[in-house]
């Protein structure tokens, strides 16, 4: 199964949707999040 994205405007309104794949190759503007985890080792 693909991941599907919301296309969104410049405010943020949802206009569109597609496969995580076509957004990227068409350059559209889409909602994300990226989530960063550190360890610290003493």
């Amino acid at each position: 199964m693909e991941e599907m994205l919301d296309i969104v405007n410049e405010e943020d309104q949802i206009i569109g949707n597609g496969t995580r794949e076509s957004v990227h190759k068409r350059h559209q503007i889409h909602r994300g999040i990226h989530v960063f985890k550190s360890i610290q080792i003493e």
